[in-house]
């Protein structure tokens, strides 16, 4: 449950999950009132059908019902990922085209899933508002629950909501989706991660707290619970891992060498590790 830099109460998670689900049904029942399909939300220009015997222009996408988003390379058309499928659900031209590289730029933490749905603000306009009433005072603009764990919500789009980063936020929440697949959809920390920053959870006279004693979340966002420091530090790493190097040492350590990790074995900045805990 993502908003990079961000550091605000949290409703209730299983409140707005219920919330999520119901307007879900809701949703799919008034699209099959309504004979089929609608759009719902932001207008856009809508992906094209693949014809995937057809040439294309390079930089291109477009969308197949069963093998998902493609782009065309050398004016064929290609997978968006080669081994798996990833669905764009509801999501126009220029979503695709911010958000498709950043797929691919992010797959590490794809690995363990057989495939990706991304659920743009146009399809979810109903889920959206529940979203921005029930759970994240208007502070957040995505979500990953346990009834889909491959699903991703993304319900912020850059011109209503310019304050967000979309892509942070997308790579925030497959770092969910990871652990998901990890260890199970209703368990979204990492152990050996908690470990490494010292995060426990506390009852206070305020209400739960968490707190970081060997080491502090990459973002304000990433203070809210053990499970959002870990998703803020993958998402701060896809971006840029040199950053995490130079903030976040034994989080950047963590990431390259722990058996837990997306990136372990990846090439990260040139830094000397031989001082930091190896996992």
């Amino acid at each position: 449950m993502p908003l990079r830099n961000i550091d605000s109460p949290r409703s209730s998670p299983r409140l707005f999950q219920a919330a999520l689900l119901l307007s879900n049904l809701l949703l799919l029942g008034l699209l099959g009132l309504a004979g089929g399909p609608a759009c719902l939300g932001s207008p856009g220009t809508e992906v094209e059908i693949c014809d995937l015997e057809t040439p294309c222009d390079d930089g291109s996408y477009c969308k197949h019902l069963l093998k998902g988003i493609h782009h065309c390379d050398a004016g064929s058309w290609r997978p968006l990922l080669e081994d798996k499928p990833v669905h764009l659900r509801g999501c126009t031209s220029s979503e695709v085209e911010r958000y498709a590289p950043a797929i691919v730029e992010g797959q590490d933490l794809l690995q363990l899933s057989a495939s990706l749905t991304l659920d743009c603000p146009a399809y979810t306009a109903l889920s959206h508002r529940l979203a921005r009433r029930f759970a994240y005072n208007n502070q957040s603009c995505g979500l990953v629950t346990f009834l889909e764990p491959d699903l991703v919500h993304l319900y912020c789009d850059e011109e209503n909501n310019p304050e967000f980063d979309l892509t942070g936020t997308l790579w925030h929440e497959l770092g969910h989706v990871y652990v998901s697949r990890l260890r199970s959809p209703l368990e979204f920390e990492v152990p050996s991660f908690n470990d490494v920053i010292g995060c426990t959870r506390v009852e206070s006279e305020v209400g739960v707290i968490y707190r970081f004693t060997h080491e502090n979340p990459v973002s304000l966002y990433g203070r809210t619970n053990c499970a959002e420091a870990y998703a803020e530090a993958v998402a701060l790493f896809v971006e840029d891992p040199c950053e995490v190097a130079e903030e976040a040492p034994l989080q950047y350590a963590w990431l390259l060498t722990a058996e837990d990790s997306p990136f372990r074995g990846r090439q990260g900045c040139q830094i000397d590790l031989s001082t930091q805990l190896a996992y």
